[in-house]
């Protein structure tokens, strides 16, 4: 129970250091958080034949918080990140496409891309 509590509250000081949170619904900054989300479920999809090689790991993040914040634009606001990555990665996959085609297109683009490998059920 003591290193329980000892991890606990290691992984609050953490995540007030990354958002600078009062834990009362004010924080400064998430995008780190996202960031590292989105690192985490690169790793959970990742195959033997992913196309993200582990030097492009935050390129590739950062690329899927792009998409995951464009779509809000276009009503895809109850796609989760996981599912965003899933279909980032499957567009890769599919058409051969590496970080640094997917980083030259633009946000409108590179969602109606990856649109197409989103399982429909996922979009209300």
């Amino acid at each position: 129970m003591l290193l329980e509590n000892i991890r606990d509250r290691k992984l609050k000081q953490l995540y007030q250091m990354l958002t600078h949170s009062d834990f009362k619904g004010n924080f400064e900054e998430d995008y780190t958080l996202c960031l590292l989300y989105a690192m985490r479920c690169i790793d959970v999809c990742q195959g033997e034949d992913c196309p993200v090689e582990e030097k492009h790991y935050v390129d590739i993040a950062k690329e899927i918080i792009r998409i995951y914040d464009t779509s809000d634009q276009y009503n895809y606001e109850n796609i989760s990140i996981m599912s965003w990555t899933k279909a980032l990665l499957d567009y890769m996959k599919e058409y051969s496409r590496s970080y640094r085609d997917i980083h030259r297109m633009n946000c409108f683009d590179l969602l109606n891309a990856v649109m197409e490998f989103i399982d429909p059920d996922m979009v209300s």
